[in-house]
């Protein structure tokens, strides 16, 4: 990894599918005006790599793997999309979303790397547009949101200009504060220790026909992103209260590429795991489920025989070895073995199919343990 002490440049890459060279020139002459002007106040400037201007042509497995053996040591990436993705490659739907994930990997590893990203309303004729290309965007828009990933639109250049000036000048202010000598990382240490703790907010999970929340079966969804935590030890705890009759509630822990939803039902194929609780109208105790890739796992079953309950105590752990433990007031109700091959969501689930309910969530805590001694 580069050190900025020694640097005098930072190096950005601007990244898009082809189409888009008047929102190139618009970043480029953004990023040369905060250049000469860093040059004057004899602080580091920045150096714009883009396609095909300076990147050097060369061999390797395939055409973008040329590129990225050329920006692996990135200070910025800027990623501009519009209608269409581009050209797929054999890791990603385009090479503008292999750059992405590239640099969010080298992020995750400790690089200190900024990604800007913004996404393009302008107007375009509807006979130019390609329903697969649109559809793949729409997808990396959900992908990038699932990641944690703050993005922009623009509807014009001139709201370009002025939210991209934004977002370069914060990106090279945190770029000059940036300690030399800090190692972002977490440091691993000879015995286990809570590295970080992450509160996050209370909410209450109600069906509501004025909700802007039209998600299948009446649910209500809060998201996680659990990519900056990936390969570490996690439990998130939180405190259940509800009074309904009939609810659903629990856990959707699913890779980033895959929709949260299909058109008309919380379940979906691929590669992710549904854990809930749940009570019924004719009965007064709760239950248990589970889905696997869509797929229920055998029959619902009571948890207990205590009746008419109203709260409940609830963890989930994650392991460094990717074990899920799934508890209820010290009880475990699931335990798995599931690895996810990209970045991990994990999303709060709480509906009512066409019944009313309420959920109150409290206390809601995420805490990251230390890799290293981390107990599987």
């Amino acid at each position: 990894m580069h050190e900025f002490a020694s640097a005098k440049t930072f190096k950005v890459f601007v990244s898009s599918p082809g189409g888009m060279e008047s929102d190139r020139c618009i970043i480029a002459d953004e990023i040369a005006s905060l250049s000469a002007h860093a040059s004057l106040n004899n602080t580091p400037t920045l150096s714009l790599v883009a396609w095909p201007t300076s990147i050097a042509a060369g061999t390797a497995d395939y055409t973008q793997a040329v590129i990225n053996r050329q920006t692996r040591d990135l200070d910025v990436l800027i990623c501009l999309v519009g209608s269409r993705m581009g050209t797929p490659t054999p890791r990603a739907s385009s090479g503008t979303e292999e750059e992405f994930d590239l640099a969010f990997a080298a992020a995750l590893g400790g690089q200190r790397i900024h990604i800007i990203l913004f996404f393009s309303d302008v107007l375009v004729r509807p006979h130019s547009i390609d329903p697969h290309q649109f559809f793949m965007v729409r997808t990396f828009r959900e992908k990038a949101h699932r990641l944690g990933v703050l993005y922009h639109d623009y509807s014009d250049h001139e709201e370009l200009r002025s939210k991209f000036r934004l977002s370069l000048n914060e990106t090279y202010r945190s770029l000059r504060l940036a300690d030399p000598g800090a190692n972002h990382a977490i440091q691993e240490d000879d015995s286990p220790a809570l590295a970080q703790v992450v509160r996050l907010s209370d909410m209450t999970m109600k069906s509501n026909e004025d909700s802007p929340q039209r998600a299948p079966q009446g649910a209500y969804d809060y998201l996680i992103p659990l990519a900056p935590y990936r390969r570490k030890r996690l439990e998130l705890a939180w405190t259940l209260e509800t009074s309904s009759q009939y609810f659903r509630f629990g856990i959707k822990y699913f890779n980033s590429q895959e929709r949260l939803f299909s058109t008309g039902s919380i379940q979906t194929p691929g590669q992710n795991i549904v854990m809930h609780v749940g009570k019924n109208r004719d009965s007064a105790c709760w239950f248990k489920t589970l889905y696997r890739a869509g797929y229920r796992l055998g029959s619902d079953r009571f948890i207990d025989d205590i009746a008419n309950r109203t709260l409940a105590n609830f963890k989930l752990e994650i392991s460094v070895s990717d074990i899920l433990r799934f508890s209820m007031d010290g009880k475990q109700l699931y335990e798995m073995f599931f690895p996810i091959d990209e970045y991990p969501i994990l999303a709060l689930l709480g509906w009512g199919d066409e019944h009313e309910f309420c959920c109150e969530v409290r206390g809601l805590t995420l805490q990251v343990w230390h890799e290293r001694n981390a107990n599987s």
